[in-house]
């Protein structure tokens, strides 16, 4: 998994799952004021990984961070959906900025240990669905 990000993904690196949630809280730069969480759902044959947003009250959360005087550009990001920096993503995420993300949902699943072989020679699956 993937920590404190908001941007909600799922991948396969290296034959190994990487997978972020988003972040409960923090908007995904999209300029949607939406928080993102994820649903998995065990499968006999793999694992079903949902991404799902979440609309919350972001206006009362703003005025709480301004209440504490907590920097202005947290604030804001939660009013705007769009980060105050981008200095830290690479290219293609700042190219996106702005851009909705819509749900969606993966599907991963280890390939089946056959008898002689090592999980080496095969590789594990993730599918966007």
């Amino acid at each position: 998994m993937g920590g404190h990000c908001g941007l909600p993904f799922t991948q396969v690196i290296n034959r190994r799952l990487w997978h972020n949630a988003g972040a409960i809280g923090m908007p995904s730069n999209d300029g949607t004021r939406r928080a993102w969480f994820s649903l998995l759902r065990a499968e006999a044959d793999g694992v079903v990984i949902e991404h799902r947003s979440l609309d919350y009250d972001y206006a009362t959360a703003a005025a709480k961070i301004r209440g504490v005087r907590l920097p202005e550009e947290y604030a804001a990001s939660l009013e705007t959906g769009l980060w105050p920096t981008c200095d830290v993503l690479p290219l293609k995420e700042v190219h996106e900025r702005g851009v909705a993300l819509e749900p969606g949902s993966a599907f991963w699943s280890r390939p089946l240990q056959l008898e002689g072989a090592s999980f080496g020679e095969r590789s594990p699956v993730c599918t966007q669905l």
